[in-house]
């Protein structure tokens, strides 16, 4: 009879120290397990006891976590994440952190997006001297608006949506100083984001602007196949770059050029791929672009 009852205290405790343990292991919500298309911008959820308010947080691209790319300890259920890889495996999970126990949850695998957004134009760190600005992006696929953020400290004073990758309206910025950009897609129920990048705006040195911005008014053939010739409406001598994108933002042609010397200029692309390409000549005493852009076929 004592062995009888000695039995079943020794179950109890067993089912008690269970229950305990059920109830400080998070629960892992989202990202889901084996999903995939993760966003580059993401908020990660679990749940957990509410007697439970310390947690650990790990991120990997191993299974075994021994290479962390996060690992934080922190006080609410949730936590954003920007990743900076596309159409990559990651692996996390969460702790529950009591009497300075970890109690670990069970580990969730996602993949992250093959496509992003990359800005093109102004580039990043980059002093301006204009004050007129149309920012320049690379597109998703499927994606049929986007929207321009632009940013003077913490206050956002441009907010414009767009129905392709090369803003409509220009940006006009008032007073010198620094500027940030951001780009959101928008594609069915996705919303996929772009990094933020900063730029810098003289506005003491702005004259002549309208001369470059008109310089360049077309390209033809277009589409081509082989060459591209750029119209230049006037002469302007100065130096400037010519720089190719493509659609996913590689620079696929960089040359400088002496504007002013002739009319046309002709550009061999023969050896790019078929696709959507832009062209951007960049001032160089000036850092103005003027955006044009073609199809290769």
């Amino acid at each position: 009879m004592k062995h009888i009852f000695t039995f079943f205290l020794i179950l109890i405790s067993s089912i008690n120290t269970i229950n305990v343990f059920a109830q400080v292991k998070p629960e892992l919500i989202e990202p889901t397990d084996l999903q995939f298309a993760v966003f580059l911008k993401t908020n990660f959820r679990w749940e957990c006891s509410d007697t439970i308010s310390s947690f650990r947080f790990q991120l990997s691209e191993e299974e075994n976590f021994s290479n962390l790319v996060v690992d934080s300890t922190l006080n609410k259920k949730n936590i954003s994440f920007f990743f900076n890889k596309l159409h990559t495996v990651y692996y996390w999970r969460v702790a529950s952190i009591s009497d300075n126990k970890e109690t670990f949850s069970d580990v969730f695998k996602f993949r992250t997006i093959k496509d992003t957004i990359n800005l093109i134009y102004p580039p990043c760190d980059t002093t301006l001297h204009t004050n007129i600005i149309k920012p320049v992006w690379t597109s998703i696929e499927d994606a049929n608006t986007y929207k321009i953020s632009i940013f003077s400290g913490y206050n956002l004073i441009y907010d414009m949506f767009e129905n392709d990758t090369l803003a409509s309206i220009p940006f006009k910025a008032i007073d010198s100083g620094k500027y940030c950009y951001e780009i959101t897609a928008y594609s069915g129920t996705k919303i996929i984001y772009s990094k933020s990048c900063c730029f810098y705006v003289d506005t003491n040195s702005t004259n002549d602007i309208r001369e470059f911005e008109e310089s360049a008014s077309k390209l033809y053939p277009n589409p081509t196949h082989e060459k591209l010739n750029i119209k230049l409406s006037q002469f302007i001598s100065e130096t400037s770059t010519i720089k190719i994108y493509n659609a996913i933002g590689t620079i696929v042609y960089q040359k400088d050029y002496t504007l002013g010397k002739e009319n046309d200029l002709e550009i061999d692309v023969s050896t790019l791929n078929s696709g959507a390409y832009l062209l951007i000549i960049e001032n160089q005493s000036r850092n103005i672009g003027k955006v044009l852009r073609f199809i290769k076929y």
